[in-house]
């Protein structure tokens, strides 16, 4: 089994983004959405994306922003990737991957849904990256710590890559159900955010061993 692409969200404080840049993690998240409770403010993001390590990616987290936006968060920070969380249209995806072509783009689809959308997916298939599946809670899309119906992921994961688009999970991972994750499921890839949080901070230890857990179950998946 190849290994997941991980990415660990929700960074606010520098000294956990310096103990993340040591461990093999693919990306760190940032939520540049207002009123959050993991938000970054505009003026703090350029200092905690210096903290990255080279080769990791600096993903910044928006939902429903306009292009205007977009543009701003990106000429604040040196930012890899952008990770649309809400109901963005396929011309928002589009007109960013048009204007920066080497940005990756990750588009969220929330697990309210019972069964995969594959015209809504095609859609989005040119202009996006991959795919993430995240819990919702009401009006709050993502950030929730509840994890959705895992038997969904099958059929969306199936409809992902008939359009060659890897297929993500994320929502209430954390290190004792990650196992189950990666050997009935095998995500393409893995975002996590309170499952390696303690008092609503990173915490080094539970990050290791998220990372333990996830190494252990795709060597036995393989």
């Amino acid at each position: 089994m190849k290994k997941p692409f991980i990415k660990f969200c929700g960074f606010q404080r520098a000294r956990d983004v310096q103990t993340a840049s040591r461990l093999p993690v693919d990306a760190l998240g940032f939520v540049l959405v207002p009123g959050r409770r993991r938000s970054v403010p505009r003026s703090r993001l350029p200092e905690l994306v210096r903290h990255l390590s080279k080769g990791q990616a600096a993903i910044g987290v928006l939902q429903n922003p306009s292009w205007d936006e977009v543009k701003s968060w990106l000429e604040t920070a040196l930012l890899s990737g952008i990770q649309l969380h809400g109901e963005e249209p396929v011309e928002l995806l589009q007109k960013i991957k048009s204007a920066r072509p080497g940005l990756h783009l990750t588009k969220v689809f929330h697990m309210q849904d019972s069964l995969p959308e594959p015209g809504k997916l095609e859609a989005y298939q040119p202009w996006a990256d991959a795919i993430l599946l995240d819990t919702a809670a009401g009006n709050i899309k993502g950030g929730t710590g509840k994890r959705f119906d895992w038997r969904l992921i099958p059929a969306w994961k199936e409809a992902c890559h008939q359009l060659n688009l890897p297929c993500w999970v994320a929502g209430g991972l954390d290190e004792n159900n990650v196992t189950e994750l990666i050997t009935r499921y095998r995500p393409d890839g893995i975002d996590v955010s309170g499952g390696i949080e303690i008092d609503q901070h990173k915490d080094s230890a539970k990050m290791r061993l998220f990372l333990e857990r996830v190494k252990k179950a795709y060597a036995t998946s393989s």
